[in-house]
């Protein structure tokens, strides 16, 4: 299992949105816990890189030039290829903020609801 340390900093927090700062430190490239969200996010990575993963075999990577959807309350892990890290901007919103791209994100069958 990898070992990250998180340092997290918010920097708006409104009813309808929260934006933070993040900074990631792996020791390893290891996949992590799975995790979920309670809020829809969008990761912005500005340096360094990361991949979600959504189930075996299937993966996403953010790095400076693309930005990550992660949808709430669906599972993922997360690695650090290379255990180099990343800082990045997440932009933190429900889905009445953008009702049909949060929607048109998760495919009905992809990952089944937590119970």
């Amino acid at each position: 299992m990898a070992i990250v340390t998180a340092l997290r900093k918010s920097l708006l927090e409104s009813p309808t949105l929260q934006v933070g700062a993040v900074v990631y430190r792996p020791t390893s490239d290891a996949p992590g816990e799975v995790e979920r969200q309670d809020l829809n996010a969008v990761v912005l990575p500005y340096r360094g890189v990361f991949a979600k993963h959504d189930g075996p075999g299937r993966h996403v990577v953010g790095t400076p030039s693309h930005a990550v959807f992660i949808a709430a309350d669906t599972p993922y892990r997360v690695s650090f290829p290379g255990a180099v890290g990343d800082r990045a901007l997440t932009l933190k919103f429900d889905d009445a903020l953008a009702p049909d791209a949060t929607a048109a994100a998760v495919p009905k069958d992809c990952c089944p609801p937590r119970r």
